[in-house]
């Protein structure tokens, strides 16, 4: 079996880190000696090497021998910590920057970082998003912080981030605190920067397209709205390469795919009104929240089949009243029927008993 670059080097690191024998004020200068010539000693193996493999095959191999390293450091260093392997983690964390600048296109960048040189870039991040002075998310909605938040720890604690999310999450805060200082900055322009950085993370995509929904007025024309959106979000030049989620899909194209989503349903929705002519609208004599527990129970029971949640919450917002409310409110149902209330609930359970008797007595 063909031995890695640097093979003797590391055998030699995984003595002293593993066995920890006493050495002298000479010995230990002389390790560390050794190990900053690594990058030297690597290039002198790479050209000895590289007739009889790939490049890639010898960037990763030496690539996952020194992260082995490390992470074998961070946990010795747990237990026992010495100055000694601190000197070693920070010689073969710089050779690792120098692997990943001078081989950039063999480098793995989806491979786990190294705690060692995750942890102060955490550390940096971490004041950063949460509230003192150096907090980059002044004048943001609460609701858009918390998902922030969730994310950055989604994405960095299993149990590191990859080389490319740490990469990822520096860009990312570099561009916060340089908006940070734009007059202007708000909850809008920090999405927009969050678009344009690809945040693709499922939480941040259902949260804009929230924010696009509850924006709907009811005297407002809803293609309108959802066509101004669409190009509001076409209009976002993305940079380039970048990403949160490497494997899902790009956050620009999820949002527009929602979005026309909904356009494509309001045709449909006013196709359907067309053929079907409503004369009059539905009348129960339920309360708005009473209603939305209703039809929650419609749909989650199955006796009721659609496609699209939303526009059937509208459709009945449109088409139907109570005794106690001639106008529902979209919004109003829309949230009600995601958050039942108790009494609403309660209410409906007696509803279901004389439903119940009904039946029974259409069997006798």
């Amino acid at each position: 079996m063909e031995q890695v670059p640097l093979f003797a080097v590391n055998d030699q690191l995984l003595q002293v880190i593993e066995e920890a024998p006493r050495l002298t004020i000479q010995e230990e200068k002389k390790i560390i000696a050794d190990t900053q010539k690594l990058s030297i000693r690597y290039m002198r193996d790479l050209c000895h090497n590289a007739a009889r493999q790939s490049m890639k095959h010898i960037v990763h191999g030496t690539q996952y021998v020194v992260c082995w390293l490390l992470n074998h450091i961070h946990e010795k260093q747990q237990k026992n910590h010495t100055l000694f392997r601190e000197k070693i983690a920070t010689q073969l964390a710089s050779f690792l920057a120098f692997l990943e600048q001078q081989s950039s296109s063999w480098f793995n960048l989806d491979a786990h970082m190294p705690h060692v040189i995750w942890q102060p870039i955490h550390e940096k991040i971490q004041v950063k998003i949460e509230r003192g002075k150096a907090f980059v998310l002044n004048n943001i909605e609460q609701d858009l912080v918390a998902v922030f938040q969730n994310m950055y720890t989604d994405t960095t604690t299993h149990p590191t981030p990859s080389f490319k999310q740490a990469h990822y999450w520096q860009a990312l805060m570099q561009a916060l605190c340089l908006e940070q200082e734009h007059p202007q900055y708000d909850t809008a322009r920090c999405i927009l920067l969050l678009i344009r950085y690809n945040c693709n993370h499922p939480a941040f995509i259902r949260y804009v397209f929230s924010r696009y929904l509850l924006a709907l007025d009811a005297s407002q024309n809803h293609h309108e709205h959802w066509q101004e959106a669409l190009l509001h979000i076409n209009r976002i030049i993305p940079e380039k390469e970048t990403a949160l989620l490497v494997k899902e899909p790009d956050c620009k194209s999820a949002l527009m795919q929602l979005i026309q989503t909904e356009i494509d349903a309001i045709h449909f929705s006013d196709k359907a009104k067309n053929i079907m002519q409503v004369a009059c609208p539905f009348q129960y004599t339920l309360s708005v929240t009473q209603l939305a527990v209703w039809l929650r129970m419609q749909t989650d029971s199955g006796m009721i089949e659609h496609h699209n949640t939303t526009e059937l919450i509208r459709y009945f917002a449109e088409n139907a009243l109570t005794n106690r409310n001639q106008n529902i409110a979209f919004k109003s149902l829309y949230n009600k029927y995601h958050q039942p209330e108790r009494a609403a609930v309660q209410v409906m359970l007696e509803y279901n008993v004389r439903m119940q008797n009904i039946l029974k007595a259409l069997l006798q």
